[in-house]
């Protein structure tokens, strides 16, 4: 059994690893990404985890990570044997031979092979990681991550073993008639083939972790991660005989103890007292398991994969054909032709799925670049300049015309041409490779990328190149980069559209360009490693962790082969659908190394554009891209959903939610998340004032869409700037009418945006004093007040209906001169085509001594009513009235308008001058509906005081929270002079200080309750 070690495999999967012996927690951790496939390019880095050699000689290899490769020749070459897996997890392999039987232990269970490893099928123990394996008489017993069970029919049923508890046997070993495990710091002993065990002695009092444990003659020796321990008595007693060799795998071969550790191979020929580093160019080779066939040994290690001695470990040698491919510097594809460029040669694959193969006609050199042109494969080397091949790589052909450096480091297409980076020179193309042109751009070149006549080119030390004229004449691009680029460190360049896009992973940031220009912007704060394009998005990668497709205006997280984190992927080739990765790397093997991993690209999402790229509340915004066909189909606006109206797989058409300012933009697309990098901009607006005409003093609320709470506007009535105001919400803002004379729309203005409201406010006149309080004509009266026009002719005084010449204009005051004629009545003051009348009457001298002309009897008309309650009654004269109902005077009412509040008979007298008209004629009103609806609703609210002062309480509690409330106040002639909208559940308190003394009604309304009262303020 194949214990795994500290270090022997990947790094990001040791520390889970690490605890494999006292937990079961490794499942999850290492999970691979079920997107990324292999593409069949030898195996990561050389982690074998296991080897056997079957009854016919054959040699079958575990890998860490890409399944099971089989070899008939001794471990010279390898081909994979994966038939039965489909499906399964095969990782981390555990192999034994019991017979003629292979039995395989992996993530998802235990496998057999009944024909020396080609295929292979399920044992019925399935679902759980099958961890380890051992035969012991006429059962075999194995380790899951829940249990041990055994076999006593060669695995064809299993039982559960008795007597371990939750106990994990990390290895075994047999000593004469029992067997031995050992798990942590613990030994254990069955005595029946494993089908019962009882606990014998522990190793240490401390906790240590135990790694292998093995019987030569009478010694029981364990290896821990603290040392080497030995036992004499049967396991009884435990003595820590080295404490320098940790970790270690232990096998007996041609009667000598092999101990394979972190640090190289030892070999005891003393049952372990003493011990010789028999290689130490072996240093730092985890090993993983030993095998032997015919005298040979073969160790399978986590780093350069096997290895194999036959001189009883004297000399070691790497069997990793098939296994460990070589370093990969470049890819290219043409239909289903593959050719990597390696270090070691051409490899080709044909077909599907990959089976890759040197191309034998191609010269073994290192190749650094290889691209597809037409029907030809071209390929650059770092010796030898320019190979081609026109029959899918069948045989090459050298091409070296006028190519005076041979040293290539990077190829490109680009228009017409063939562009090819040497190590000293910028040469290229026009006849698909066969002759060769120098430009004057010298130096060793990085990368090279462009579209048409414009050409840029990567040179170390002089920094970039561009040209605008197919590359007769060069000038420098650096503008906005990096001040030097001499760091021997991939970059890698990308045209899409009119963009050339730049990678330079010393800055970590990726640069783009408008074609022809020589000004870089950043375009991302991230490594561009592998950056690619297949001509609709960009592909990068940060340093480790994850893939980037982007689209322009979204990126998406294409992940990563989960076993690869932490290693970089080299370079990338966007393929039929398909994205290819490279991972290069020596940190795991003796010799540099690559694999092929690759992911579906034909379904990833993406946005290109959005139309427009403003818009108001309620309006479309069209979102265009491609592959948006998958549900969910969700648009976020500042985390507010908007409506998905229309859709298609390349557009979307959306209605803009009720948010506001800059929003960011979130679309989701199946399970794909794109979080846009551009905003969009809501646009606000401004609707209904309501009340649309109000006092001085008194609240408004403004309706509208798209404003920020979050921002002050200067709020503007006209010319007049009232302040800054925050919005209560997106849809509305609440102000206070201020101390002026107007009528039009109300703007809102910030650095960015100024809207006006569709409809307009008017501010009412109002009169709050006048003086003196009697005169005679030609004397001076100062009318006090508000809402007044500053402009002349704007405002009209009537006294009892004479009107008087204004001197002078202002909003809270008029100058007039008392006209002849003028008698005792009620002061008017018309603005902008609204009336205010004087709570007192005005005293006209001299006062007459006889009455005997009149006034005539006045009569009364009723002209509509107010809410299809209250009937609106008229006087026939326009001043000095007095009203009456059933008799008695009605407080305070000298206009010639009554809001009949109460039903009764209804009478009114003239007073003018003193001298008074005989009582009008009754009129009887009737008030149609009064107090609250009850149909609407059973609760009651609270409003008092009642006469009121200056602050009136609203007990809104009876009413939900949820539900929104109209309040509003009248005065008698039924305008509103107090407007809001609150929600229920609370106590409001609404300020009166601004109103007259007088006679109003207060009308509450939501969607459960209607009120209508009458209201008096003192």
């Amino acid at each position: 059994m194949a214990i795994l070690k500290r270090d022997k495999i990947p790094t990001q999967c040791v520390l889970v690893l690490f605890v494999l012996t006292s937990s079961f927690g490794l499942r999850h951790a290492c999970a691979q990404s079920p997107q990324w496939q292999s593409e069949g390019y030898g195996t990561y880095a050389g982690a074998i985890n296991s080897v056997v050699v079957t009854p016919t000689g054959r040699l079958i290899a575990g890998t860490i990570w890409d399944g099971f490769f089989i070899s008939d020749d001794e471990g010279v070459s390898w081909t994979a044997s994966n038939v039965g897996f489909v499906g399964f997890d095969n990782r981390l392999p555990t192999l034994k031979v019991i017979g003629t039987k292979i039995f395989a232990g992996t993530q998802t269970g235990l496998f057999i092979s009944n024909d020396n490893g080609d295929t292979w099928s399920s044992s019925g123990v399935s679902g759980t990681f099958v961890r380890n394996l051992v035969e012991v008489g006429s059962n075999i017993v194995i380790t899951t991550a829940n249990n041990m069970l055994y076999s006593n029919d060669g695995g064809g049923s299993w039982l559960p073993v008795t007597g371990i508890g939750n106990y994990y046997m990390t290895a075994f070993t047999q000593l004469g008639t029992s067997l031995f495990g050992v798990s942590d710091n613990k030994v254990f002993v069955s005595n029946n083939n494993g089908e019962s065990w009882s606990e014998t002695t522990s190793i240490s009092s401390s906790f240590l972790a135990s790694y292998d444990i093995i019987a030569v003659g009478g010694t029981l020796i364990c290896s821990t991660n603290i040392g080497m321990f030995q036992s004499t008595d049967v396991g009884a007693t435990w003595v820590l005989v080295d404490n320098t060799k940790q970790y270690g795998k232990m096998s007996i071969i041609n009667g000598d103890l092999y101990l394979g550790t972190d640090y190289g191979i030892f070999k005891s020929s003393d049952a372990g007292a003493t011990w010789s580093l028999i290689n130490s160019n072996l240093n730092n080779t985890p090993v993983m398991q030993f095998a032997e066939h015919n005298g040979n040994i073969f160790v399978a290690t986590a780093k350069p994969g096997i290895l194999f001695s036959n001189d009883n470990g004297l000399t070691w040698t790497n069997r990793d054909n098939g296994l460990v491919n070589p370093y990969i510097n470049s890819l290219a594809a043409r239909g289903e032709t593959f050719i990597a460029a390696t270090n070691h040669g051409l490899f080709v694959s044909l077909g599907s799925p990959k089976a890759w193969s040197p191309v034998p006609t191609a010269p073994l050199l290192r190749y650094t670049s290889i691209i597809t042109v037409d029907d030809k494969f071209i390929a650059g080397t770092d010796s030898n300049g320019i190979y081609i091949s026109e029959d899918d790589g069948l045989t090459w052909v050298n091409s070296n015309d006028n190519l005076s450096e041979l040293s290539v480091r990077t190829l490109n297409f680009i228009g017409n041409r063939i562009w090819c980076g040497t190590q000293n020179g910028l040469f290229y193309s026009t006849d698909l490779g066969t002759t060769w042109n120098a430009t004057s751009v010298s130096g060793m070149i990085y990368a090279v990328a462009g579209r048409d006549a414009f050409v840029y080119a990567m040179v170390p030390q002089q920094g970039m190149k561009v040209s605008t004229d197919w590359g007769s004449t060069w000038s420098n691009a650096n503008t906005g980069l990096p001040p030097s680029f001499s760091q021997p460190v991939l970059r890698h360049m990308a045209q899409l559209g009119d963009k050339i896009y730049f990678g330079d992973p010393v800055s970590k940031k990726i640069y783009h360009t408008d074609l022809g220009s020589s000004v870089w912007t950043i375009y991302k704060n991230t490594d561009g490693i592998g950056l690619t394009t297949d001509g609709i998005n960009l592909y990068y990668g940060p340093t480790i962790d994850e893939v980037i497709t982007d689209s322009g205006l979204s990126t998406i997280s294409l992940g990563f082969p989960n076993h690869l984190l932490f290693d970089r992927a080299m370079f990338m080739l966007a393929h039929n659908s398909r994205l290819y990765i490279c991972f290069n790397s020596n940190l795991y093997t003796g010799p540099s190394s690559g694999v092929i991993y690759s992911t579906s690209i034909s379904e990833t999402s993406g946005i290109s554009y959005l139309n427009p790229i403003m818009g108001k509340v309620g309006s479309t915004l069209t979102i265009v891209g491609y592959n948006l066909n998958d549900f969910p189909k969700r648009v976020f606006f500042n985390n507010m959903e908007g409506t998905v109206l229309s859709s298609s797989p390349t557009t979307w058409t959306v209605a803009i939610p009720p948010a506001s300012g800059e929003a960011a933009i979130k679309v989701i697309v199946g399970n794909f998340e794109l979080a846009l990098t551009q905003k969009f901009k809501i646009i606000p607006e401004l609707k209904s004032i309501t009340p649309s005409e109000a006092l001085v003093g008194s609240r408004i609320t403004i309706e509208g869409s798209g404003l920020d709470p979050n921002v002050f506007y200067n709020i503007k009535y006209g010319l007049y700037s009232a302040g800054f105001i925050k919005p209560n919400s997106t849809g509305r803002l609440i102000a206070t009418v201020p101390d002026i004379a107007y009528k039009g729309p109300i703007s809102l203005i910030t650095n960015e945006v100024s809207i006006s409201s569709e409809e307009q406010l008017l501010i009412l006149p109002s009169i709050t004093d006048f003086s003196p309080k009697q005169a005679q004509a030609g004397e001076l009266i100062t009318i006090t007040g508000s809402g007044f026009s500053n402009t002349p002719g704007d405002n009209t005084v009537k006294f009892n209906g004479i009107q008087a010449a204004i001197l002078s204009n202002h909003k809270n005051t008029l100058t007039v001169m008392l006209p002849t004629g003028a008698t005792s009545g009620l002061i008017s003051a018309t603005t902008h085509d609204r009336s205010v009348y004087s709570e007192q009457p005005f005293v006209a001298l001299p006062l007459p001594t006889d009455c005997s002309w009149g006034p005539v009897q006045p009569t009364i008309s009723q002209i509509g009513f107010y809410d299809s309650t209250f009937p609106i009654l008229q006087s026939s004269s326009e001043g000095g009235n007095s009203w009456y109902l059933n008799g008695e005077l009605v407080e305070n009412d000298f206009g010639n308008y009554l809001l009949a509040i109460n039903s009764g008979i209804y009478t009114v007298q003239i007073n003018t001058d003193g001298c008074l008209s005989p009582l009008s004629e009754g009129f009887e009103a009737s008030v149609l509906v009064t107090g609250i609806d009850n149909e609407k609703s059973e609760n009651t609210i609270g409003i008092y005081p009642n006469p009121v002062g200056d602050e009136l309480i609203l007990d809104l509690k009876s009413i939900q929270n949820s539900e929104l409330v109209d309040i509003t106040i009248f005065n008698q002639l039924g305008i509103p002079v107090y407007l809001n909208k609150e929600s229920g559940g609370k106590v409001e308190y609404i300020d009166l200080s601004h109103l007259s003394t007088g006679i109003y009604f207060i009308k509450v309304e939501s969607p459960s309750y209607y009120s209508n009262s009458k209201l008096i303020k003192k």
